[in-house]
């Protein structure tokens, strides 16, 4: 049974109708998919089993806390990017030794907590380090604490993801990571970092990555540093490869995973000769497809060239249209008779960048239809925000027959909770 798919005119998250979610819960909502979770961590696991690569699922992707479960469920450790994705990961249930934390301004909190300084908790398993500085204050935390902290150094391979220029990450002008000839001689120097034990490299390039090779070339650099390192006399047992694995947004058409895995290893075939341990870090491709984003037109305008249906939700609630120029299938939830004609699809934030798509053709639409926005399970929550003061939408995951909200809209006096009057200080 298709995950998403129309019945009667009116659209179904697996055996539940959407509008009758909307009719308890309101709009805007994200509706997930648990089948499709499940299937999608499955597919990647199956994908990369040739080569033994262990899963660290990207939590910035979808960090909602039965989301993460699901990914336990499934045999997936958590990659997580800041303090607060730690928190997340570890109130989902997962153990330090399968956390991979990466970042590129981790704060000495962070690391503090990472390494389980005060609270006493299993430290992650790796910590990817995008830096020299980084290193140094892991290095003095560690010691600090008497504990050795096991380490990652991630590397900026120089490899061109060819994807948005928001999104690409391992090119040589970047902020992430590390250049290869520093890299190789911080693990000569790695003696003068007791605290930190460090057990190989990381690379992440940016997503999506839609060609197989783009990926792989940026893993067979790093079995290239891999081995340069080890003939200076250090060991390096741990290839992390990172993620971005493409998702087809629409009709987008995407290499299957399969091919990145073969890639893959055909790039670092001696590194799995040797037994190297290799972890994966995908999020988009886990997770996009899996949900949707529920808006209603509030109000409908036509003017002399364009006509625009003006909803209760826009880049707020999924900021990739606006920040990316990202296109994601919208299809009214509940089909009418009528012609065909184009719509923007916007949004009620003052700024003209407010929009979920343009241009579409689309069945008539009303004031007070629900549209749904597809391939919204990724960067759509983990990316919204109360611009405007608009409340962050619900969140509900379907499974079957049932469903159930997991995050419930935020309210008006949600977001001023935290304000307060000044206590002045002099």
């Amino acid at each position: 049974m298709p995950t998403f798919e129309r019945r009667e005119g009116v659209l179904w998250a697996e055996r539940v109708a959407l509008d009758a979610i909307v009719a308890e819960v309101g709009s805007p909502v994200f509706v997930y998919s648990a089948s499709m979770l499940r299937d999608r961590a499955r597919a990647v696991k199956a994908a990369f089993d040739p080569i033994g690569a262990e899963v660290r699922y990207a939590v910035k992707a979808n960090a909602n806390l039965s989301v993460l479960r699901l990914m336990l469920e499934e045999g997936c450790g958590m990659d997580v990017v800041s303090g607060g994705e730690l928190h997340r990961a570890r109130a989902a249930g997962c153990p330090g030794g399968l956390i991979c934390f990466a970042g590129v301004s981790k704060s000495e909190a962070e690391l503090r907590s990472a390494l389980g300084v005060e609270t006493g908790e299993e430290p992650v398993g790796l910590i990817n380090i995008e830096s020299p500085s980084e290193l140094r204050l892991l290095d003095r935390v560690a010691r600090g604490a008497g504990v050795r902290a096991s380490a990652l150094l991630r590397v900026n391979p120089g490899v061109d993801a060819r994807t948005h220029r928001y999104t690409t990450t391992g090119i040589t002008d970047s902020k992430f990571g590390i250049e290869p000839e520093e890299t190789v001689a911080i693990f000569e120097r790695a003696s003068e970092y007791p605290g930190v034990a460090l057990l190989g490299l990381h690379a992440h390039i940016g997503s999506p990555i839609r060609e197989p090779a783009r990926y792989a070339a940026a893993a067979g650099r790093l079995g290239e540093i891999a081995a340069r390192v080890r003939s200076k006399g250090v060991d390096v047992g741990v290839l992390n490869l990172g993620g971005g694995f493409a998702h087809g947004y629409g009709d987008d058409p995407v290499e299957p995973l399969e091919a990145y895995a073969h890639a893959v290893r055909q790039a670092i075939a001696e590194e799995l000769e040797r037994g190297t341990r290799i972890l994966i870090e995908p999020g988009r491709v886990i997770a996009a497809g899996a949900g949707v984003l529920i808006v209603r037109a509030v109000h409908v305008k036509h003017n002399t060239h364009r006509s625009f249906a003006l909803c209760d939700a826009g880049m707020n609630a999924l900021a990739r249209p606006a920040l990316y120029e990202a296109e994601h299938r919208v299809e009214p939830v509940r089909t009418r008779e009528g012609a065909l004609a184009p719509i923007d699809i916007a949004g009620p934030l003052c700024e003209s960048a407010d929009f979920l798509a343009r241009e579409r053709t689309l069945p008539s639409i009303e004031s007070g239809d629900l549209l749904a926005v597809f391939e919204a399970g990724a960067y759509g929550m983990s990316m919204a925000s109360n611009y405007n003061d608009h409340p962050k939408p619900a969140e509900v995951l379907v499974d079957g027959d049932r469903w159930a909200v997991i995050r419930d809209r935020q309210t008006f006096e949600d977001m001023t909770r935290h304000d307060r009057e000044p206590e002045w200080r002099s």
